[in-house]
C-alpha cells in the first residue's frame, strides 16, 4: 500500500511539473492570441495570423510550433495550415481557465 502511494506521489509530482511548464508556456500573450485566432477561424495560414496579429513570420512560427509542441495546435501540409486540436484546447481550457479565455 504505502508503495504504491510513493508511485503515486512520484507520477503527481512529475504531473505537476509537467503542467506548470505548460502554464509558463502559455502565459504569453501573443501565444494566447495566436490559439484564440485559430479557435475562432478554425483554421489559418501562417501568413494569415502574422498579418492578422502584426508579427513577425519568425516569431509566429515559433510561438505556432510551441503550441504544435503542446499539443494544442495541429499543422496541416496540403494546403499548409494550421488549426486547433479541439480536444487538447478543451482539456487545457478546463485546467487552466484563469489563462485560456
Amino acid at each position: 500500500m504505502y508503495l504504491d502511494q510513493v508511485e503515486n506521489k512520484k507520477e503527481d509530482i512529475i504531473l505537476k511539473k509537467k503542467l506548470m511548464q505548460i502554464k509558463d508556456d502559455l502565459n504569453h500573450p501573443v501565444k494566447l492570441q495566436i490559439l484564440n485566432y485559430l479557435a475562432e477561424h478554425k483554421s489559418a495560414s501562417l501568413g494569415c495570423v502574422i498579418k492578422a496579429l502584426r508579427i513577425s513570420s519568425a516569431r509566429g512560427l515559433k510561438y505556432i510550433n510551441d503550441l504544435i509542441r503542446l499539443g494544442l495546435v495541429e499543422s496541416h501540409t496540403d494546403p499548409p495550415e494550421y488549426n486547433i486540436n479541439q480536444a487538447q484546447y478543451d482539456r487545457a481550457r478546463s485546467i487552466f481557465n484563469d489563462i485560456i479565455k
